[in-house]
């Protein structure tokens, strides 16, 4: 957390980051949660979905 990359990003004017776990190889950014993050009155600072856990989230 200290690799200076958010001030890199900030410098470079970015506003926007997609961030996932290394181990979800199969995230992906919803297009609708981008738009809501981007036309929305309301100014968000963090948006995050989350979803309920399956069997198939279980590590054994």
């Amino acid at each position: 957390y200290n690799s200076g990359l958010l001030d890199q990003f900030i410098e470079q004017g970015k506003e926007y980051m997609f961030l996932s776990n290394i181990d979800n190889l199969g995230a992906t950014v919803d297009l609708h949660i981008l738009k809501h993050l981007l036309t929305d009155q309301t100014k968000h600072e963090f948006v995050m979905e989350v979803t309920d856990k399956t069997r198939a989230d279980v590590k054994v």
